[in-house]
Formats: C-alpha cells, sequence, structure tokens
C-alpha cells in the first residue's frame, strides 16, 4: 500500500466483504453518509479522522524492489480512522457494543490484522438526524507507505558510508 488512502480504502473493503458482517450497511462517510433517517438497518460510515507520515530511514528499511533490485525505504503512518456504528431505535442501543464486537473482531482476524494498533469504541448516544444510537470508534493503525516511484521515490540507488578524519 502506497497511500493513506489505499489503507482507508483496504479498510471499508475488507469490512463490507466480510461475510459475516453481510446484515450491516457500510458506507465511506464521505461523500456517501447516510440519507435514510430513521434507519431500519446497522449502519457503519468508515471514515479519515488524522495521519501522522514521518521519514521511515534507515529502520523503514523494505527489502529489495523485486523489479528493479534497489534497496526500498518507506515512511513511517500513524493512521487514525473514524468508524460510527449506528443501531436502529428497535435494536436498542444495547446492540452497539454487539457490534462494536464483531466488527473488532473481523479487523483482528482480516488481511490488515498486522497493522492495527488498537480499537477504541465511545459511549453510546441518541443521534437525531440518523433516529438511531451511535458508537464512535477510533481505529488506529500503523504502517509503511512505500512509494511507488516517480518524483517522491523513497528508493535508494546505493548508500555510501564516508568516516571523515580517519586515517
Amino acid at each position: 500500500m502506497n497511500t493513506v488512502t489505499s489503507i482507508l480504502e483496504a479498510v471499508y473493503l475488507l469490512l463490507s466483504g466480510e461475510t459475516a458482517l453481510s446484515d450491516i450497511r457500510f458506507l465511506r462517510a464521505y461523500p456517501d453518509g447516510f440519507k435514510q433517517s430513521p434507519l431500519t438497518r446497522s449502519t457503519v460510515t468508515v471514515g479519515f479522522s488524522a495521519a501522522e507520515l514521518s521519514p521511515g530511514g534507515f529502520t523503514g528499511y523494505c527489502g529489495e524492489d523485486p523489479e528493479t533490485g534497489r534497496e526500498r525505504y518507506a515512511r513511517r503512518a500513524a493512521i487514525k480512522m473514524k468508524l460510527e456504528l449506528f443501531i436502529p431505535k428497535e435494536q436498542a442501543g444495547v446492540n452497539c457494543a454487539a457490534l462494536f464486537t464483531r466488527i473488532s473482531d473481523c479487523l483482528f482476524a482480516g488481511e490488515l490484522s498486522g497493522a492495527i494498533v488498537g480499537i477504541e469504541g465511545g459511549e453510546t448516544a441518541w443521534n437525531r438526524q440518523a433516529g438511531a444510537y451511535v458508537l464512535p470508534v477510533t481505529l488506529r493503525l500503523s504502517a509503511m507507505l512505500a512509494s511507488p516511484g516517480g518524483a517522491d521515490d523513497v528508493l535508494f540507488d546505493e548508500i555510501v558510508v564516508k568516516a571523515k578524519g580517519v586515517n
């Protein structure tokens, strides 16, 4: 994965494609959002909250590029995603915790499990606009973003270490 956007999309696709979660409607927080009110089906919006990118340096070594044979280094990314779990009034807000557990289990068992730093659920509240209970969730991920190439390429052809002042 090369961008924050690709990681966000991977989380969305993982959740929306999971058979065990097929009774839940998944939407991208922007631009999709929900339009139906009151909601009649559990709905989860998946969106971006924050990201911190930093140079990977030598600790960001990712091995050799299989195509070029050059060594690959990457940027570190700490990403926060915001998920909002909406539960229709008829299903009661108690089910927010059950839905949170199901989604967490799916994420921890999925292909992105190695990137997950933590999942934190907030306080369940009534959302008048949606006509449903809502549980805010923060998903924290950590990843190394390798450059696909081009002007901001993070691949190095060669690293030469020279000592100064040594005879």
